[in-house]
């Protein structure tokens, strides 16, 4: 007897099964995944919260600024995330209704007809999705980079800073050294 794990040697409806349950295995460490990262995110943002923005800070009015920064952000965000979520679900249902469509009625030439234009406008949709979601990405990453220009040029002048801090202090103590002496 064939062992499950080769695909081979394994009746169509066993391999159909085992496909599904990989398939299913996938999908469910995928949302423990997201599950997870939503929670480390959340818990960021309160630290990062609680330490920044917090009322007893000095630097509050500092970070004035930023803070309206964020919360216009997050409202983008928000806004991204329902517009997603309305457009998985418009395609979802049009998925549905073409399941539907398909076991509730016979074939003929006009039924196939429309199936295949109902296909098409499903097809258009997701393609559209794709699209969108994959500008959306690029410009994520574009804006990634330049704020990772950013910190990294940042980062070399503060390096030059405490470098020519710490040349003066020792010129500092050398004079000082000599004049004593």
């Amino acid at each position: 007897m064939a062992t499950r794990g080769t695909m081979e040697a394994c009746f169509p409806n066993e391999c159909e099964a085992s496909k599904m349950k990989v398939e299913q295995k996938r999908k469910s460490e995928l949302i423990s995944e997201i599950r997870r990262l939503n929670i480390q995110i959340q818990a960021i943002e309160r630290e990062r919260a609680t330490h920044i923005f917090s009322k007893r800070s000095d630097f509050r009015k500092d970070f004035a600024s930023l803070e309206e920064i964020e919360a216009k952000l997050l409202e983008e965000r928000n806004e991204d995330y329902l517009q997603m979520c309305q457009q998985l679900s418009r395609m979802s249902h049009m998925v549905k209704g073409f399941r539907k469509e398909l076991t509730s009625i016979k074939p003929t030439p006009e039924f196939v007809e429309k199936l295949k234009r109902v296909m098409e406008e499903i097809e258009r949709s997701i393609n559209s999705f794709k699209d969108e979601q994959k500008c959306k990405y690029e410009e994520l990453l574009r804006e990634e980079r330049a704020t990772y220009q950013e910190l990294n040029a940042l980062e070399r002048k503060f390096l030059a800073w405490s470098e020519m801090c710490e040349h003066q202090t020792i010129q500092y103590y050398m004079l000082l050294s000599t004049n004593k002496i």
